[in-house]
């Protein structure tokens, strides 16, 4: 069905050709002019409108000037001309036209907006109200309606915007009009960024941008890609962030958009500034705030200045810092914008700090911290602040009951959430938080308290769907489950519990063993990662470091395993963090008594925090596999797995005990995961191909056999179905997760398993060889079927290729296999060190 407002659009495209073609009448004229504004194509609206404005300029009397004459000035202000819009609105056209009255006051209130005047520009949009509603005209009542809730957001007057916004939203509908729905829905999205709801902004921008692509609407296209960019950058997940306003600020510059572009420019600064680049960050501020100067827009201004002001701290250049922010400062209070003054005060009191003046610091950062604005996100920086001085001056007590306080009010927004995919995000952008809160307590040397709280902030959103984050959250004063607790598992699991912490500035680890909590300090994170870029490198092109001296490999070996301590012969717990998540650590190079890689001492599983590790867990203990392999995805998409049926035989053959549900070649569609019960089974194994999406993880698919609903089984169908196996094991390319999310860890098949409720999970951190994929699962199993431990049986069949002739000895066959684990459940009997 077509609706009224494509209707209208088609009707006015038509105009425009014939327009195009000669004999223009001044109707025609208009309505081509405010097509070409609504499809974002200024110059072209510009044009139209000023032929029409030369030709009725010297007549007053006509309604047709004052038509040209506001339409002018509206694609002024659209291309963020305010000196070119103000003139054409300051006189008023005479009484007998109403409606065009109601224009007037209404890109008068715009431009008022502008300029940052908001309670004039209120004051124009009420009265433009009264008399658009005299008019009748719905079209022209929503723009009213919607030029006044951005000014109420402005003043921070959410509710009253809210009210504004719906109105909007049912004027433009029941006038048939797509645009003004579209532009409604950005401005509740808008709205929500101002609360920090992003989580409320992504799907009515996405709405709006789904509107805008089927009208043409281009101005608003691009501003629903800036403000997804913004949101998703409030939410943590800068990659998609940085897709979102680069693309936004392309397609602004390529209509003429200067005003949209300098704020995708802004937001493009603020994602260097997370992902701590301040000389980057600076030099995209310093673009952004000379196009908001352009484009006189003061509120963009002092956003740009405050920000610049915080990266020139950073840089440690006060002085510009201090001049840039007393701008910031000015220009706020001028505004009436709460945000505007909150932000600009706080980088007041960072400057304060900066020079000595620690009483008036504090004073700033207890007046915003106990605030009661909607902008969250201030107030946590502002309570970390002052935590942070607290401590600097002595005051540890009071410095960490601000902590607490903070991240108190951090869970509360992080239990409005409800998608995973947000969650994910939520709890990246949470991660600077915790960084401080972690630095804090292991400078005050409390290394257990610090533990806690770094355990603390992983894992929450696969804690939540597992049930256990309100019994985290109930021991340890801190949050956290308690050294003591993390002591008991290491003795349960007989197994020496590490916990990697990477950060900016320093970086921890803490080796746990039932007699106690030992904690070193490592190198910080950007040092680390260089080291396991050139290592991983190394190892994924088929290198064999033991063979060859890797010095990358030395290195990362030589930063690590000294600090751990950990003997020969030990099981071990990990929780990685950040890039070490790029790296099997049992491929690190032992140098004594000879040459070895660490998987000849040690029995490894990966787990997502040491909050979330059972020594045991309640899975089912049946002996049933749901094998699924060796499927015919669509010809020509995907290549054939020679080794795949073979290795489903031998599966089936070492596990012949084993009640057996098999689904293979055409049998093996995606539909049969679910149909077969997952959740009975204590073994479940995929042999196919994968694809990962770095985008959004759990759009990573297994690749099966075709069925009416397509071939691929995806990470987020899984995570609806409960599971209690003890094994599942992904026998294909990087199912172990596409993207690392900070305190989550890889996000992808593995973590969807997990998710759903499996102890361990086997899966690949690259490209796995298909034939030697095979032969290790058929010694993985074997040793399975032989009774033991999923984490011992991966080791054993590792170390039956690591010992082999031929290619199959490099950690390139052996090492992209890891377990991920919550319950590993050892086996009673202690493995010895291996001989060398």
């Amino acid at each position: 069905m077509v609706s009224v407002g494509h209707l209208r659009y088609a009707a006015l495209l038509l105009s425009a050709v014939l327009c195009g073609c000669g004999g223009d009448s001044d109707r025609v004229l208009l309505d081509r002019a405010d097509l070409l504004l609504r499809k974002g194509e200024l110059a072209e609206a510009l044009s139209a409108a000023d032929r029409g404005w030369r030709r009725w300029q010297g007549d007053p009397s006509s309604e047709y000037h004052w038509r040209f004459r506001l339409k002018k000035a509206e694609v002024h202000l659209a291309q963020g001309g305010l000196e070119q819009a103000l003139p054409l609105v300051d006189a008023e056209p005479p009484a007998r036209f109403g409606r065009l009255r109601a224009v007037r006051l209404t890109q008068l209130g715009t431009a008022r907006l502008y300029q940052g005047r908001y309670p004039d520009a209120e004051s124009a949009l009420v009265k433009a109200a009264s008399l658009a509603a005299e008019s009748g005209d719905r079209r022209l009542q929503a723009e009213v309606a919607l030029r006044r809730g951005t000014a109420l957001v402005r003043q921070g007057e959410f509710d009253a915007a809210e009210r504004a916004f719906h109105e909007a939203l049912v004027f433009g509908r029941s006038a048939g009009d797509t645009f003004i729905e579209a532009s409604a829905r950005g401005n509740s999205g808008f709205l929500a960024l101002h609360r920090s709801r992003f989580e409320e902004a992504i799907p009515h921008f996405e709405r709006a941008l789904e509107l805008a692509r089927g009208i043409g609407a281009r101005k608003i296209e691009n501003s629903s890609y800036a403000n997804l960019g913004k949101a998703w950058q409030g939410m943590g997940d800068l990659e998609r962030a940085t897709e979102f306003l680069s693309r936004a600020e392309k397609g602004a510059k390529a209509i003429g958009d200067e005003h949209s572009r300098q704020i995708c420019l802004g937001g493009l600064a603020g994602i260097f500034q997370e992902q701590r680049e301040p000389k980057r960050a600076a030099a995209a501020y310093k673009e952004a705030l000379a196009s908001a100067r352009r484009v006189r827009d003061p509120y963009s201004v002092c956003a740009w200045l405050n920000a610049f002001s915080a990266v020139s701290l950073d840089l440690g250049d006060v002085e510009s810092a201090r001049k840039m922010n007393a701008d910031a400062l000015e220009l706020a209070s001028r505004l009436s914008s709460a945000d505007s003054r909150v932000g600009a005060t706080l980088v007041q009191g960072r400057i304060a700090e900066a020079q000595g003046r620690v009483a008036d610091a504090e004073t700033i950062y207890r007046e915003i911290a106990g605030s009661t604005i909607e902008t969250v996100s201030l107030t946590w920086q502002a309570q970390s602040l002052l935590s942070g001085l607290l401590w600097r001056s002595g005051r540890s007590a009071e410095a960490e009951a601000g902590f607490r306080h903070a991240l108190v009010s951090l869970e509360q927004v992080r239990s409005r959430l409800q998608r995973a995919a947000w969650q994910l995000s939520f709890q990246s952008a949470s991660r600077r938080f915790y960084e401080d809160y972690v630095e804090f307590l292991m400078s005050a040397g409390r290394t257990e308290d610090a533990l806690a709280v770094a355990e603390a902030s992983r894992a929450r959103v696969l804690a939540g769907r597992l049930g256990l984050a309100g019994a985290i959250e109930k021991k340890g004063s801190s949050g956290a489950v308690d050294a003591a607790g993390f002591m008991r598992l290491a003795r349960d699991s007989g197994a020496v519990l590490v916990s990697f912490w990477l950060a900016p500035r320093r970086s921890f680890v803490w080796t746990v063993t039932p007699d106690g909590v030992r904690a070193a300090t490592l190198p910080p994170e950007g040092e680390l990662r260089g080291i396991v870029d050139a290592y991983s490198a190394a190892i994924t092109f088929g290198r064999d470091p033991i063979d060859t001296g890797n010095d990358a490999g030395r290195r990362l070996a030589g930063a690590l395993l000294p600090l751990l301590n950990i003997p020969a012969g030990s099981r071990v717990l990990i929780a990685l963090d950040g890039v070490l998540h790029a790296v099997n650590l049992e491929t690190l190079p032992v140098q004594t008594p000879k040459p070895h890689y660490w998987i000849e001492d040690v029995t490894i599983a990966v787990v997502p925090s040491l909050s979330l590790a059972r020594a045991r867990e309640r899975s089912t203990r049946s002996r049933t596999l749901l094998l699924i392999g060796d499927p015919r995805p669509p010809e020509g998409e995907f290549e054939a797995l020679p080794a795949a049926a073979g290795e489903v035989a031998r599966v089936r053959e070492r596990l012949k005990s084993f009640q057996q549900s098999v689904y293979t070649g055409p049998e093996a569609k995606p539909p049969v995961y679910g149909d077969a019960g997952p959740g009975r089974f204590s073994l479940i194994h995929f042999a196919a191909h994968a694809t990962s999406n770095s985008q959004d993880p759990l759009d990573s698919a297994v690749v099966l056999s075709q069925s009416p609903g397509g071939y691929k089984l995806y990470a987020r169908d899984i995570l609806k179905l409960p599971l209690r196996a003890r094994v599942v094991t992904l026998s294909s390319c990087r199912g172990a997760g596409s993207r690392l999310y900070r305190g989550e860890g890889l996000v992808g098949f593995a973590w969807a398993f997990l998710h759903a409720g499996a102890e361990n999970v086997v899966a690949g951190l690259w490209d796995v060889n298909d034939a030697s994929t095979a032969a290790l699962m058929d010694e993985f199993y074997a040793a399975i079927g032989a009774g033991g431990s999923p984490p011992e049986a991966l080791r054993t069949a590792k170390l039956a290729l690591l010992r082999s002739e031929g290619a199959w000895r490099k950690p390139y066959y052996w090492a992209p296999f890891e377990i991920f684990s919550r319950a590993p459940s050892f086996s009673l009997k202690r493995s010895g060190p291996e001989k060398h």
